[in-house]
């Protein structure tokens, strides 16, 4: 990373929650909480970022969960939050340096995955959910609340066009990735994903996906 990129993950970092707060106080905090009450056992996070989903996790139910965050800055600033958790989160919970595209656990391994706001900005989507269907194990679910290419042609258009500034400026994030059609690819099976859209112009821009996708049983 040259300096003038670690320069913009140093501030994308550090303004990203005060960018998000009215959303996660209006409506992403509510929906964060209602997916991840499926969180149980062993759960890993990919692309956990500052740690937005951590006060949503049930400390009672999740027996381990591996943060996986590639970002530096962001990593800080999620190690200070979970000194924050309660003590049976903080005993639960380790971060590490890692990329959606490779988590550092066994095959069939993990009851839960969790993606949140994450497949967007990854390298490679698709390696991405293989990776998560390879550490699942068998019937373990991916839950997922991801923004996604418009099913409007002319939104589609514009996201065509936005993207390449959505990348310098917000972390590699694509505003045109069809991430439900590389999660069927993997494997996956979304029959319970539900899209929605956020008020306004910009809530065009960026549907959401949302739901607990399954790794098939057998």
């Amino acid at each position: 990373m040259n300096a003038c990129a670690r320069l913009r993950a140093r501030a994308f970092a550090a303004t990203y929650d005060r960018l998000n707060a009215a959303a996660e106080r209006t409506v992403m905090g509510q929906r964060r909480a209602e997916l991840l009450t499926a969180a149980h056992s062993v759960v890993v996070e990919i692309g956990t970022g500052t740690g937005a989903n951590l006060p949503h996790y049930d400390a009672a139910q999740v027996q381990h969960l591996l943060l996986t965050e590639p970002d530096p800055y962001m990593r800080q600033r999620l190690e200070r939050k979970i000194g924050d958790a309660v003590p049976r989160l903080r005993e639960a919970a380790e971060v590490v340096d890692g990329s959606a595209e490779h988590i550092d656990l066994p095959d069939a391994s993990a009851d839960v995955v969790v993606s949140t706001l994450v497949l967007c900005s990854v390298g490679d989507a698709a390696v991405s959910a293989a990776e998560a269907v390879r550490v699942l194990k068998p019937g373990g679910q991916l839950l997922v609340l991801e923004h996604v290419g418009s099913e409007s042609a002319s939104v589609r258009r514009w996201q065509d066009r936005l993207t390449p500034i959505q990348r310098r400026v917000a972390g590699g994030c694509h505003l045109n990735r069809d991430t439900v059609m590389e999660l069927r690819r993997a494997g996956l099976e979304t029959g319970g994903v539900k899209r929605w859209e956020l008020g306004g112009a910009f809530g065009r821009l960026m549907p959401i996906v949302e739901g607990a996708v399954r790794k098939p049983a057998v």
